[in-house]
């Protein structure tokens, strides 16, 4: 069917009784070419909606409602389909489509709503009464442990609350039995757990009891301790002031003898000392003699080495210094004779003028010896 068709057919046809939502499987497009289309559809899923079961305590009212809430989502979904294809044959009519579009789908989002409304309230208690059945299961179970540092308050607390909650089988349901079982079970371990602290609290009193008890006799045994210690103390110190008496007495005696040996010993010492010093002296001055005797023969011989080195050292000096001599002579003479040769000079100009070069009076020359 072209759209052509289908939109003179839903204009030709004004049936009230007509199924607007098969219809509308069959073409969704019509309902963008007829203004009638969308009222009436509207119209009928509201009757619909009137017409659902608002009682869901049932397994049945419950999937009924799903049920059509999940149709009216198809069809939107449908007819929002063949609008966007719409969009896509008549771009001019971009606008116009998607308003249509837009009330199509507001529309139908709040009838899906009204229609699911009683299931999801349902849905949301549900909710609660599950959260609520599983947090007061989660304190029963809490419940069967003592924790570190509990008090018989504490546990008698939470005793009463869960004593004062009810176990109702509108709101546990399937779970009523199990729940009850749990919650007795719980009274009986916190029971338990007050005993155990109650009797806890009462071993720390006779503890308590026995320990002062202890304290008290342990405190007048040390009163005849620190008595008896007194008494015995004194009787020692007694003694030692006795002993010490005595042996300050021996100990000065041999302080006397010890000082007189002392003063004889070093006596004997000093005489001998003297002696040994005298003696030393002697043997000291001896030394010294042979020592300064010694040292004066060391010297003369010193200053006769001293003399051979000196008279040695000038004849070397002066030996050196004649052959210098000789061998400048010599130089003179050559350098003599060779200028005498060269320029015909007399030998005696000619020594004078060599003289003159050896004495550095002529200027850039120079004799080599």
């Amino acid at each position: 069917m072209t759209d052509t068709t289908a939109r003179e057919a839903v204009i030709g046809d004004n049936s009230e009784a007509m199924d607007i939502r098969a219809m509308l499987r069959e073409e969704p497009k019509a309902i963008y070419f007829d203004t009638k289309v969308l009222p009436q559809l509207l119209a009928q899923l509201d009757a619909e909606i009137a017409a659902a079961p608002k009682d869901v305590t049932d397994n049945k009212a419950r999937d009924s409602l799903r049920s059509a809430a999940f149709d009216i989502a198809k069809l939107k979904t449908r007819l929002d389909s063949a609008g966007k294809d719409l969009t896509e044959d008549y771009r001019k009519k971009t606008r116009e489509v998607n308003d249509v579009r837009n009330e199509i789908t507001g529309a139908l989002e709040q009838r899906q709503a009204a229609m699911r409304e009683p299931l999801t309230q349902w849905e949301e208690q549900e909710k609660a009464r599950e959260e609520a059945i599983r947090g007061f299961r989660k304190y029963l179970e809490d419940s069967l442990t003592l924790p570190a540092g509990a008090t018989l308050e504490k546990i008698l607390a939470r005793r009463q609350r869960i004593e004062a909650t009810s176990i109702v089988g509108e709101v546990y349901q399937e779970l009523t039995e199990l729940v009850a079982r749990e919650r007795e079970k719980a009274l009986q371990a916190l029971d338990s757990f007050a005993a155990q602290i109650r009797q806890a609290e009462a071993d720390r009193a006779e503890l308590e009891k026995l320990r002062q008890e202890r304290a008290e006799r342990d405190a007048r045994d040390a009163v005849e301790r620190a008595k008896a210690a007194a008494e015995e103390e004194s009787r020692i110190a007694r003694e030692a002031a006795e002993r010490e008496r005595q042996e300050a007495i021996k100990e000065a005696e041999e302080n006397a003898r010890l000082v007189a040996e002392a003063r004889a010993e070093a006596q004997r010492q000093a005489t001998e000392a003297e002696l040994r010093r005298k003696a030393q002296a002697e043997v000291d001055a001896a030394n010294a003699r042979a020592a300064a005797a010694e040292a004066e023969r060391e010297e003369a011989l010193r200053r006769e080495r001293a003399a051979e080195v000196a008279r040695q050292a000038q004849a070397e000096e002066d030996e050196r210094r004649r052959k210098d001599q000789e061998h400048r002579a010599t130089i003179f003479e050559q350098v003599a004779q060779d200028m005498t040769g060269v320029s015909g000079i007399t030998m005696a100009a000619a020594k004078k003028l060599v003289q003159a070069i050896a004495a550095g009076s002529i200027r850039n020359v120079t004799v080599e010896f």
